[in-house]
This record gives structure tokens, sequence and C-alpha cells, in this order.
């Protein structure tokens, strides 16, 4: 079970000075009600993904073959562990809308769990989910901005991720 936090009670504006998800929801002072609670991410002075920006730091392209407590979870084929590790090389926060693979797999950070990836940091698409965690655990799951589909063949093949306004940020065989 998560801690409980207590509310705070906000009057006046709040200082956002670095990346923050903020989660939010009001009480009716008249009936005690809550409101349903409400999430926003915000970036400041966040940069379009660019090639200067953002680079495929890893491609687990073939997978070790699955353990024998791997198969017993039901888990027998090995490509379902792979995943495509981006990170972030620039100063600023990067924004991911738009961001797409438009060939050899097929992913859409616009429909995607996670819009920004701090400076620095990572961010993670997967061939399964459930594959992937039963392999690296959860400690990984804040990363995954989602599902891929289509495979990375274990002989090399064409990739290209283009940024949202359609110029490439790679494009590699």
């Amino acid at each position: 079970m998560a801690p409980s936090i207590p509310p705070i009670a906000y009057t006046n504006a709040f200082p956002v000075n670095q990346f923050v998800t903020v989660k939010a929801r009001a009480r009716n002072n008249t009936t005690g009600e809550w409101s349903p609670i409400t999430e926003a991410a915000f970036a400041l002075a966040a940069q379009p993904a660019s090639s200067n920006n953002l680079v495929i730091a890893e491609l687990m392209y073939h997978p070790p073959k699955e353990t024998a407590a791997e198969a017993a979870a039901g888990i027998t084929d090995s490509e379902t562990f792979e995943f495509v590790r981006f990170m972030n090389i620039g100063a600023a926060p990067v924004d991911l809308s738009g961001v797409q693979f438009t060939v050899g797999i097929t992913f859409n950070f616009s429909n995607g769990s996670i819009r920004y990836v701090a400076p620095g940091a990572s961010v993670l698409i997967v061939k399964t989910p459930t594959s992937f965690q039963t392999r690296y655990g959860h400690a990984y799951d804040s990363l995954v901005a989602g599902e891929y589909s289509g495979n990375l063949s274990n002989s090399g093949e064409r990739l290209r991720l283009q940024a949202a306004d359609a110029s490439t940020i790679r494009d590699s065989v």
C-alpha cells in the first residue's frame, strides 16, 4: 500500500523549475466530495526531438534464449525480450510528441505513455511488456513508453526514426 500523503491546499501559483508531473484534485467545500484525480506533465523549455538531442542508445535485437524459469512462466520465444532504449543527449528536456519509427518496426510516441525525456535520461519501447518485466523486473517500468509492433531482425535491417516535423532523427541498418 502506498504511503498516505496529506493534501496541500494552494492558494497562489507555485513555481515549476524542473520536469515534473503534477497530480491534483479539488474538494467541494459544501458537499465534502473530491473530484477525480487529474494528472499533467510539465517540462520547461522542452525541445522537439531531433538528431541533436535524441539517440538510440541500445538495441536488444537478438536476446539470449529464455531461461528455464522464463519458459516455466510461459515465455517460449526469446524475441519477446527485444527492446529499444533512447537517450536524451541534450541539455534540455526532449518532447517526444510525433516521434515515430517509419521503417523497420512500428511505434509512435504520440500514443506512448511518456512524452518528455529529461536531460541524460532514457526511455524504452519494448516488444512484449510482460516478457520484458519477467526478464528485467519492474525497476524499469517507469521508463517504458509502450509496446512496438514488428520484430528487430537478427541479421540487420533498416530502421528509420522520424521527428514530429518529418525530419530524420536516425536512419540506419
